[in-house]
């Protein structure tokens, strides 16, 4: 979710402009058919209320885990979340891999200038989620390892400024500026 309006308005106007034959959105169709019922929606905030009660769950993920092996994925994937969010200062309102209100609107100007729309499925699909279940390079030592060869270069300058920056906005601000 880019937690923008401001994109979510960009995206409807562009579409409406340019008349594009065929729309690809990041979301899947059964999304789309819950999420076209919600009317009235002007903002990225107000759509994620709506979002939480009633779509959170259409692309949920089912993964068949045995026991050992669950317990090593979930406790990697938590441990990496961690490290990500000391490292990047992610918020926990950042939820990249639902779709926001510039999906919806993408959907909707589609739909009013005759586009095709084509569902590419969710951003983290459960095809992504087995494909992270067995990788093995997802760890927080080669994470740390990594962080460590690009200290002091430009990009770690930018990776301090930018988590600074989302430190202090939230995540609609961070977006637009």
């Amino acid at each position: 979710m880019n937690s923008s309006t401001m994109l979510a308005k960009r995206t409807k106007k562009l579409i409406q402009e340019i008349k594009p034959d065929t729309i690809l959105v990041m979301c899947s169709e059964d999304w789309w058919k819950h999420a076209k019922l919600i009317e009235g929606v002007t903002s990225q905030e107000e759509f994620d209320s709506y979002n939480e009660e009633f779509l959170a769950s259409i692309d949920d993920i089912k993964l068949d885990t045995s026991a050992a092996r669950g317990v090593i994925f979930w406790t990697r994937l938590w441990m990496m979340r961690l490290y990500l969010k000391m490292n990047f200062m992610i918020s926990k309102e950042f939820k990249f891999w639902a779709p926001g209100l510039e999906i919806k609107y993408a959907c909707e100007a589609a739909q009013k200038v005759g586009a095709n729309l084509l569902f590419l499925g969710p951003e983290l699909n459960n095809v992504t989620w087995h494909r992270l279940y067995h990788e093995t390079r997802m760890n927080v030592p080669s994470a740390l390892w990594n962080t460590w060869k690009t200290m002091g270069t430009r990009y770690s300058t930018e990776v301090r400024t930018e988590a600074q920056k989302m430190e202090l906005t939230t995540p609609s601000t961070f977006t637009e500026t």
